[in-house]
């Protein structure tokens, strides 16, 4: 017979009548008033309203923000001047001068398609991470899920250990009202049942505390409700993959590979922009200009001729780009090109070596797991047997407590055993995700 999962009566109190059977304590299922939550479930929650899942969209948003603005042609203000010259400021009366300008840089560089080729790359790397970013969410609340649910289970055998101590207590306080018993048998059930409760209370606390957790990555605000599915194991471990496509499917190594195109293609928006940027410019001037009669001499006086001019410039400057170039931006770039490569190597062989010990993890999970799980129905069997001894008082009080803690040792074997395949399937999903 296989372990059994967890139900909701692992979360109340449990105090039967001395006819309950303690086999039939560990075996009941009831009517859930809480719907449970499936490792499936509990993933696409978080991948909804978790915090996390929230930081991650934001990033590719904005990347995909900045891409949208590196498709402008045009990213250099024109400058426009206007000048006045009121005459009479410099002792020329009624003359004026008026100066209309525009100066146009123009962008030749053709640097547009290796910006845009830049900030496409930038928004592939953010989107590659939040690939990341979401599968380290799944392993994290996958874990979180194992860990209610092995203490979930936790309080289900420590309830159903109670109620086996206070049936031998209830038992031997019997006996010794007839005088069939003894007091240090007597004591020794008391002691068994005081140690009991406490492991009952302590695995309450440890419900309530990995409900925080998972409520937390689920973005619920009140998590005291969370109650988890705790399905049967399979034996299944994990399947053979190829290595090297594993390690280059990896969203981390992509994302680093699109930040690598990244730095490449910002070294060429560099050594574009770098050259000299031509402006054109365009001035219109109007002038009025008056000669005084005192200007002329032996002339009758006729008036004071004054007369507009109107002139039209056009001019085309551009620098030389002698000395600037880019040459220092250039150079900090080709820096980070080089680091962002080294980290490259680096992060695929971190990827490999987590693959290979997730692999590990994994299958080394799977064999213990099949290896005690067979002890969950010779647990069964010994509390039907134990407690049939405890009623009959076959037992005294340290053979009795040497069997609870034989079995609460099985049990916890079997329970932590389940959680630990859990977890290490989780790591491992993880690392194989793009490849599932």
């Amino acid at each position: 017979m296989e372990d059994e999962p967890f139900t909701e009566a692992g979360m109340t109190h449990i105090h039967p009548p001395l006819t309950v059977s303690v086999l039939a304590l560990f075996c009941v299922t009831t009517t859930a008033t809480a719907q449970t939550l499936s490792l499936e479930e509990a993933i696409a929650e978080a991948r909804e309203h978790a915090p996390e899942s929230a930081e991650l969209d934001a990033q590719v948003e904005g990347s995909a923000t900045i891409a949208r603005d590196a498709t402008r042609y045009q990213r250099l203000d024109p400058t426009v001047t206007f000048t006045f010259d009121a005459g009479f400021l410099g002792g020329a009366q009624n003359e004026s001068t008026a100066l209309v300008g525009l100066q146009w840089p123009l962008d030749l560089s053709g640097s547009r398609r290796a910006r845009e080729g830049r900030a496409r790359s930038a928004e592939d790397a953010a989107s590659l991470e939040r690939d990341a970013g979401l599968l380290a969410l799944d392993e994290a609340v996958a874990i979180a899920h194992a860990g209610l649910a092995h203490a979930q289970r936790r309080t289900v055998r420590a309830e159903r250990i109670l109620a086996l101590c206070e049936i031998a207590l209830a038992a031997e306080e019997a006996r010794l009202a007839v005088g069939q018993g003894n007091q240090l048998d007597r004591d020794a059930a008391e002691l068994d049942a005081a140690a009991a409760r406490g492991a009952v209370a302590s695995t309450h606390g440890e419900v309530a505390l990995h409900q925080i957790e998972l409520g937390r990555l689920l973005g619920r605000v009140d998590s005291s409700a969370v109650v988890v599915e705790d399905v049967d194991e399979s034996g299944i471990g994990p399947h053979e993959i190829d290595l090297d496509a594993a390690v280059g499917a990896d969203p981390r190594v992509a994302a680093l590979e699109a930040d690598l195109r990244a730095q490449e293609l910002a070294i060429q928006v560099l050594r574009r922009t770098g050259r000299p940027i031509p402006t054109l410019g365009l001035e219109a001037g109007f002038m009025r200009r008056v000669i005084p009669s005192s200007a002329f001499s032996n002339v009758p006086a006729a008036g004071t001729p004054a007369w507009t001019e109107t002139e039209l410039l056009m001019t085309l400057s551009s620098p030389l780009g002698v000395f600037d170039g880019n040459r220092e931006a250039i150079a900090r770039a080709h820096a980070q090109l080089e680091v962002a490569r080294a980290r490259q190597g680096v992060a695929r062989a971190r990827v490999r070596s987590e693959l290979e010990s997730s692999w590990i993890s994994y299958r080394t999970t799977v064999e213990r797991y099949e290896a005690v799980r067979v002890s969950a129905s010779v647990v069964r069997r010994d509390l039907e047997l134990l407690e049939i001894a405890v009623r009959t008082g076959a037992l005294d009080g340290v053979r009795r407590s040497f069997a609870i803690r034989r079995l609460e040792e099985a049990s916890a074997n079997v329970d932590a055993s389940a959680r630990d395949l859990r977890v290490a399937r989780a790591a491992w999903r993880r690392r194989v995700g793009p490849m599932r």
